[in-house]
């Protein structure tokens, strides 16, 4: 984000702010508050203001309270696949899609998958025993795959999010998380023990 970006995202959460009369920082002292809107804007400053506008637009049509970081996030998040047309499938299409492949090519064809999450899915599941599945065995069934499939997309969003924070960090830092840090970092934990 750029400065100028900062200071209509800065103007943007302390207008939101006055919405949410009960929030501690509404009644806090100015100094206060002003650090509280550094914290907000530092940690959103992988966003666009665009993006951070349409976020609290959404956030405040849905939240009843003042949205966390996360919440701006995870809002800015959805409105950008929306508008990229980009939206994931959830588990329920996941399993409709490779139902469907079983019906249509079993296990004589090849399988194309519209996302790689469904593939890796069907990978741990297994695709012969997707094929093999007994009318008895399929709600069974429904339910582990689904659980693979949420599995796999919350690893691939936590990946991409952790790549995210190591590349703000910068190379020292992540050198320091990697190797001598990580057995430093481990060392002090046990010693917390």
């Amino acid at each position: 984000m750029n400065i100028e970006d900062k200071k209509k995202t800065g103007i943007l959460l302390a207008m939101t702010l006055q919405m949410y009369p009960f929030h501690p920082m509404y009644k806090a002292g100015k100094e206060q508050r002003n650090q509280f809107l550094k914290l907000y804007i530092g940690a959103l400053d992988d966003l666009t203001y665009d993006e951070v506008n349409a976020a609290l637009t959404k956030c405040l049509r849905n939240a009843k309270f003042f949205p966390t970081v996360a919440e701006i996030y995870e809002a800015a998040g959805s409105v950008r696949k929306t508008a990229e047309g980009d939206e994931e499938k959830d588990a329920g299409q996941a399993w409709a899609e490779v139902m469907q492949l079983v019906r249509t090519c079993h296990v004589y064809k090849a399988w194309t998958y519209s996302t790689s999450d469904i593939e890796q899915a069907v990978k741990e599941f297994g695709k012969q025993e997707l094929c093999a599945l007994d009318a008895d065995e399929v709600n069974t069934a429904r339910a582990q795959f689904r659980r693979i499939y949420n599995d796999i997309v919350s690893r691939r969003k936590e990946r991409a999010e952790n790549k995210k924070i190591l590349s703000r960090l910068g190379l020292k830092m992540t050198t320091a998380l990697d190797g001598s840090g990580r057995k430093q970092l481990a060392m002090s934990r046990r010693r917390k023990l």
